[in-house]
């Protein structure tokens, strides 16, 4: 193979990968029409007096027919174990409306933020139709 051949086929592939990369960005959102409830995690008053904070990145997987939340996978842990904990307790309590979703990836910004020591949860998520 040539070279300029190369360099047109490396330039095809990040094409296609970019492509790849915006549509992920186009379903961050949608979970949100398919949740009938959410529960925030608590956060535990030592994660608040020591500042612990981190990103966590569950997947989902939900029953059809009644739309709980029959599997909980951590994908990415924050350095908090029980932070970790904390989040998948949550996600356990989450209610989907039936038969719209089966799998959904859930990310959520856990702890500190500040010198306040405020504490946020900020959920985004991906989703895959039933």
């Amino acid at each position: 193979m040539n070279f300029s051949f190369r360099i047109f086929l490396v330039a095809l592939a990040c094409l296609q990968l970019s492509s790849l990369c915006s549509f992920a960005e186009q379903i961050q959102e949608n979970w949100k029409p398919y949740v009938l409830s959410t529960v925030d995690p608590f956060i535990p008053a030592v994660a608040l007096r020591q500042g612990w904070g981190g990103k966590i990145v569950c997947q989902l997987t939900i029953n059809p027919k009644n739309g709980l939340v029959d599997e909980v996978k951590v994908v990415r842990h924050t350095p908090y174990p029980r932070l970790d904990a904390e989040a998948v307790m949550a996600l356990f309590k989450w209610k989907f409306r039936p038969g719209t979703l089966t799998h959904t990836t859930i990310s959520y910004r856990l702890g500190v933020l500040g010198r306040a020591r405020d504490y946020t949860i900020i959920p985004t998520a991906t989703s895959r139709a039933a």
